[in-house]
């Protein structure tokens, strides 16, 4: 991890500095640092379900917007807008669901010695 990037890891109270976790990715496994494959598996798919739920009931909500705008004034108006904001954060969440580990973990930090200790 270079060091002009001013990375600190937390573990046990302890501060790390210039350290980061490694990437399931770069070990060849579907585990990470803290979750067994199994753990990591289950945790995956809650999230994507959740994130499923989220984004079908804000689509709902966008979708009665669109069919009757002129039903919703402005109290309600601002709750369109709001479900769609969580339609959008959804929407990333069941796109990082479905790709997997694919965008976060593409690969190792590469770089010189020098580009690693720069400040």
């Amino acid at each position: 991890m270079p060091t002009k990037l001013c990375y600190q890891l937390d573990v046990d109270g302890q501060m790390l500095a210039n350290c980061s976790l490694p990437c399931a990715r770069d070990r060849g496994t579907s585990a990470d640092a803290f979750l067994s494959g199994q753990e990591c598996s289950i945790a995956r798919y809650l999230v994507g379900i959740a994130a499923i739920a989220c984004m079908l009931s804000s689509l709902f909500t966008v979708l009665t917007f669109i069919i009757d705008p002129l039903h919703f004034r402005y109290p309600a108006c601002s709750i369109i807008f709001l479900s769609a904001c969580y339609l959008t954060v959804g929407l990333a969440y069941v796109v990082g669901f479905a790709i997997g580990p694919r965008i976060a973990c593409v690969s190792l930090f590469v770089g010189t010695e020098d580009q690693r200790t720069a400040a």
